[in-house]
């Protein structure tokens, strides 16, 4: 049988790395600006992996080459890398 602090420190552990991914997605929109956060949706963070949907193909190959910007911006947050996805439906949608 499981201890009451071990399950306590277990929920707190998950609810700690689904702040932390909320938290990049926050900063996001700081480090990259307004006029690419408009055409940006960050996704996800996963194992130092920040997902993000761009609203085309050309804008995706742009991010690209600034990566090393914004990984030296977000370092602090251990991001190591970032994945550009081309998602135009979602953005003819909305963003949400």
């Amino acid at each position: 049988m499981e201890k009451l602090g071990d399950i306590i420190g277990s929920i707190l552990k998950r609810y700690e790395k689904r702040l932390e991914k909320e938290r990049v997605k926050i900063l996001w929109s700081k480090v990259v600006g307004e006029e690419i956060c408009r055409r940006t949706i960050p996704l996800d963070v996963e194992e130092g992996c920040l997902e993000v949907a761009v609203s085309d193909g050309m804008w995706a190959k742009e991010l690209q080459l600034r990566e090393e910007k914004f990984l030296d911006l977000l370092k602090e947050y251990n991001i190591r890398r970032i994945k550009f996805i081309p998602m135009p439906r979602r953005f003819l949608r909305g963003k949400r």
